[in-house]
């Protein structure tokens, strides 16, 4: 697993405050993570994605709530919050209730793990 990196000015934000303050979007996107036939379903500039995530984006705020655009452009709201010392996040929305490890968090990267469903990202802030 990847340590969650500090940089300095990492070392003055919150994991909510770092988590909050970018709308994050998807670099990578991989299927069946937990499987000897992982997939890449999509990287950022690559044609021919087999998924095309690329206006997908998250926003969380600090108040507990957050929104995310899906592929065909729909904001769901929803709330969010850290669970088990802020190792994984747990997200509730009209879909259901999503829980995801965190494997890195910091300026430039989040990157999570859904070990439910075999989901692995990394995504990266907005620019």
């Amino acid at each position: 697993m990847i340590a969650c990196k500090k940089t300095s000015s990492d070392a003055l934000k919150t994991k909510s405050q770092l988590l909050s303050s970018k709308t994050w979007i998807y670099s990578e996107y991989f299927k069946n993570y937990n499987q000897a036939n992982t997939i890449l379903t999509y990287k950022r500039g690559k044609a021919n994605n087999l998924t095309d995530v690329s206006i997908e984006e998250l926003k969380t705020n600090l108040d507990g709530t957050e929104a995310y655009k899906s592929q065909n452009g729909t904001t769901t709201a929803g709330t969010w919050k850290f669970i088990n010392n802020e190792t994984q996040t747990e997200v509730t929305n009209s879909t259901g209730t999503y829980i995801t490890n965190i494997i890195q968090l910091d300026e430039g990267n989040y990157i999570w793990y859904n070990s439910t469903t075999g989901d692995f990202a990394k995504m990266i802030p907005k620019q």
